[in-house]
């Protein structure tokens, strides 16, 4: 219950500074709130992935799931990385780390939607259940862990 309450209150605080960030960006670009509450879709997604990454790490580890969760969001700002990896590792490998990397091209397909208007409701269903997976597995480490 403690963590769940700890994920909860850090799951809100960053909702809100993203709806703060989300109504004064717009009104200082745009001179006015324009944009529409659909902006929020892709911080609540992060929030679900990187907080149930966050929440799965820190149950499997017993330290350093920061610098983890680090390297599996460095290759957003590196794209060409995965396609190296894609031809020094095996098939299998690179499968497998790609459901381990966080889906940032259903990311980028949900930001395409917003922006034409069009919501890609699948990717974001995809990407809100990546980051369910790792949440749920990460309440299931802690509660065995609790009666090891």
């Amino acid at each position: 219950a403690l963590y769940g309450l700890r994920w909860a209150l850090a799951a809100v605080i960053a909702l809100a500074v993203s709806l703060l960030f989300l109504v004064f960006g717009q009104t200082l670009a745009w001179g006015g709130f324009r944009g529409g509450w659909a902006g929020l879709l892709l911080p609540a997604l992060s929030v679900l992935v990187y907080g149930g990454l966050m929440a799965f790490l820190s149950a499997a580890l017993p330290r350093g799931e920061a610098w983890v969760a680090l390297g599996m969001f460095l290759p957003t700002f590196f794209p060409r990385v995965l396609p190296f990896l894609e031809s020094g590792l095996n098939p299998a490998g690179y499968r497998l780390l790609l459901f381990l990397l966080p889906p940032q091209w259903a990311y980028q397909e949900v930001y395409q939607g917003l922006v034409t208007g069009s919501p890609a409701w699948a990717p974001a269903a995809y990407v809100a259940g990546y980051g369910l997976f790792w949440l749920g597995l990460g309440a299931l480490l802690v509660r065995v862990r609790e009666w090891a």
